[in-house]
């Protein structure tokens, strides 16, 4: 942990030297053979966005990094199934840890599992005041390609739902 100066001036808490990603990915790697039976390599291709807002350290100030548009992306394809009651899901720790997934078709049609994960809320841990909050979403391709058995796949219905907050796909 560290404190650093942002653009504005402002003071910031960082957390510098931990691998939020690989965390993140160790996770979902579990939650993954919990789901479907079969362990998912660590070199499956991985796109982990983490919940908090990152940033460029330049000299003694700190840049934010813009939030990536397939983020919002995957926010939508994950409400969209949420809705149509069609997510692979895991919930534990009494409601505090909160796994949900879907397998859908990449642009390039190779078939991608998109996820989001919540620890205790952790959407609330960000500065709102300098960066958007956002929670954590993600996804992943198997190394074999495919989709797992019994695994839920990407409705293909059009309809419209909820997706106030673009960047929290557990809100509605």
């Amino acid at each position: 942990m560290d404190v650093r100066q942002s653009e504005d001036g402002s003071l910031l808490g960082v957390l510098t030297n931990a691998n939020l990603r690989e965390i993140i990915r160790r996770w979902v790697r579990g939650f993954h053979a919990a789901l479907y039976g079969e362990y998912l390599p660590a070199n499956a291709t991985f796109a982990t966005y983490p919940p908090l807002p990152e940033g460029k350290k330049v000299e003694s100030q700190v840049t934010f990094v813009a939030i990536p548009d397939a983020f919002p992306e995957f926010v939508k394809e994950l409400k969209r199934n949420r809705a149509a009651s069609n997510l692979d899901r895991i919930v534990c720790r009494n409601g505090k840890c909160r796994y949900e997934c879907v397998w859908s078709q990449a642009n390039d049609g190779r078939w991608i599992c998109i996820y989001c994960l919540d620890l205790y809320n952790w959407i609330d841990l960000g500065d709102p005041r300098n960066a958007s909050a956002r929670g954590c979403v993600g996804c992943y391709r198997r190394m074999a390609g495919g989709v797992p058995n019994a695994a839920s796949t990407g409705t293909r219905l059009v309809f419209k739902f909820k997706n106030a907050s673009p960047f929290d796909p557990f809100a509605e």
